[in-house]
């Protein structure tokens, strides 16, 4: 089995084998706050695996490549699902998203956003609603989605660690 984004593969291990999805792509990850105001910017996207909305930062999967070619693809992207337009972007550090299922990559960035936003250029199969939440609810706030039933990306516990 295999699509643009994984195949399935094996490797030995120990007395057996290891079926993983191995990644085609890398993730590109954003977290950004607005310039003035410093909310957060996340989003709210439909995602079929988990036939749930799920809060995210903006992602999006790429081809790998140098971070002086994956930092303008990564700000696009960001600035695309959001319509916020990105002032500055920095790279932060990169994760293995779930190493035991799968070797994918993910490269994170601390982003700054402008104060208002514009239109967003997501793809056509996209549901995604942009939240901008000030920074003193952020708990608040993905408690209150998780209540009403909707998944978080575990990349948001990088907020604890963010440096802004």
């Amino acid at each position: 089995m295999e699509n643009d984004f994984f195949s399935v593969k094996t490797k030995p291990f120990m007395n057996g084998k290891w079926v993983y999805a191995d990644a085609k792509k890398v993730l590109l990850i954003v977290f950004g706050f607005t310039e003035k105001t410093n909310s957060l910017i996340l989003i709210r996207q439909y995602r079929p695996p988990v036939n749930k909305f799920v809060i995210s930062a903006p992602m999006g999967a790429f081809p790998d490549a140098s971070l002086d070619k994956i930092i303008p693809i990564a700000a696009k992207e960001a600035e695309g699902e959001t319509g916020y337009k990105i002032l500055d972007i920095n790279y932060f550090l990169t994760i293995d998203r779930s190493p035991g299922l799968t070797n994918e990559k993910a490269h994170i960035f601390v982003s700054k956003y402008s104060e208002k936003s514009g239109e967003q250029n997501i793809h056509e199969d996209e549901i995604i609603e942009v939240l901008r939440i000030p920074k003193n609810q952020i708990l608040n706030e993905i408690i209150k989605y998780t209540n009403l039933g909707d998944d978080i990306d575990s990349s948001i516990l990088l907020l604890l660690n963010l440096p802004v």
